[in-house]
């Protein structure tokens, strides 16, 4: 095997890792063509690195360069060293790597811009939106159909997160890709389109994605959050008939649901029709209490009767609301007393400390515990899932830290 293709077979296996989950690729070393070995010490930083060890490999290749045992392999062990950098989170680390060794000439385009891609990618991860652009700028025309459709989709979100809707707008104006990326494509063009002040554009991308044929679950939900983006914009530009319609259209077993029952209500109540407002309000009244859209029912409902001129069922109800408010945020203190005395975070990890080392790694079961129960919604939001990632990578190198002071003794 040619040094070239070494090398873009261990950027392959190493970004691979990183990447997996959305990627479908895979490191197997079943499935990956050997490599020669010219020194030992190498194979050895290897054989860490097919068992997931990426922090003993990090650590081995680090070692073994300094001690110039690394020569034969100097470029392929500092690429895979830039992937293991990745995969563990350290982006700053691996940037620099990759700035080095991919702006060298003889860098094949591929290998180049697949780097660049999974850079920019784990950075928008991480919500470095600015230097995320940078790195998937950076990846071009080599890339892959299907990959270069997710990097222009990355780069127009970091674009929406930042609030620079008109750029979001121009990078995704005259976009295509895959199919399924085409919908994510026009959901977010919509979105920017709305938030940037052009409504009727926005609405019409909305609408179309609102109205596709769905043939999976996730293209089912991004239809229903199209529709509901769609109706909760109308509803602020003052056309509640339309928004009702609209959200008409969402599934009542979906996860946008609540927030659809939600925003029925409040078109109801628009168009002065408050009967009919109690209907999606009350269906709502079923569901968990830690749904914000329920929450917020437990006061529409009374508002509604009230209008209606039932002052004391409206009464009745608001005594419920602060009922179920003051029992709710009696659970909420016993939780955050358990959250602050440390103890949850210990059982938070305690069944997925020795789970793989990768930054792709994601929280696999949860504690048997009063506060797990808010915990369901957190998982889902990715600034959770970032500072859960931060505290068990610093708890990982503190008990490693330790082992090694213990080892040192000896």
């Amino acid at each position: 095997m040619s040094a070239g293709r070494v090398r873009a077979w261990l950027l392959a296996a190493a970004l691979g890792v990183a990447a997996a989950p959305a990627a479908q690729e895979t490191a197997d070393p079943a499935a990956l063509p050997p490599v020669a070995l010219a020194d030992l010490h190498y194979g050895d930083v290897l054989f860490h690195f097919y068992q997931d060890e990426y922090f003993g490999a990090i650590v081995r290749a680090e070692a073994y360069t300094a001690q110039g045992h690394m020569v034969p392999h100097a470029e392929d062990a500092e690429l895979l060293l830039g992937g293991m950098y990745l995969s563990f989170g350290q982006h700053a680390r691996a940037g620099e790597i990759f700035e080095r060794l991919l702006g060298r000439p003889d860098t094949p385009p591929a290998v180049r811009d697949r780097a660049w891609f999974h850079l920019g990618r784990v950075l928008y991860a991480r919500s470095y939106f600015e230097e995320s652009e940078r790195a998937l700028r950076r990846a071009g025309a080599a890339l892959p159909p299907a990959l270069d459709a997710e990097r222009r989709l990355l780069i127009a979100q970091g674009l929406m997160y930042r609030g620079r809707y008109d750029e979001a707008v121009a990078e995704l104006s005259g976009w295509s890709g895959p199919a399924s990326w085409t919908a994510y494509g026009r959901f977010n063009l919509g979105v920017a389109l709305v938030r940037a002040g052009r409504l009727e554009d926005g609405l019409a991308l909305l609408g179309s994605v609102g109205a596709m044929d769905a043939a999976g679950e996730e293209m089912k939900a991004l239809r229903d959050k199209a529709n509901v983006a769609a109706a909760y914009a109308m509803l602020q530009a003052g056309r509640p008939a339309a928004a009702r319609d609209v959200l008409g259209r969402v599934r009542l077993s979906g996860p946008q649901s609540s927030k659809a029952l939600l925003g029925a209500g409040w078109a109801d109540v628009a168009l002065e029709r408050y009967s009919e407002a109690l209907a999606p309000w009350l269906e709502l009244q079923g569901r968990s209490l830690l749904d914000a859209a329920v929450q917020e029912s437990y006061l529409a409902v009374p508002y509604a009767y009230a209008k209606l001129d039932a002052e004391g069922q409206a009464a009745e109800l608001y005594d419920r609301a602060i009922l179920a408010y003051e029992a709710e945020r009696a659970r909420l203190d016993e939780s955050i007393a358990a959250i602050r005395d440390g103890r949850m975070l210990e059982a938070v990890l305690a069944a997925d400390r020795e789970e793989g080392q990768g930054w792709f790694w994601q929280l696999a079961t949860l504690p048997d515990a009063a506060e797990s129960r808010y915990l369901y919604h957190l998982l889902a939001g990715h600034e959770f899932q970032e500072a859960l990632k931060n505290y068990r990578a610093l708890d990982f190198l503190g008990r490693n830290l330790a082992g090694w002071r213990d080892s040192l003794d000896v």
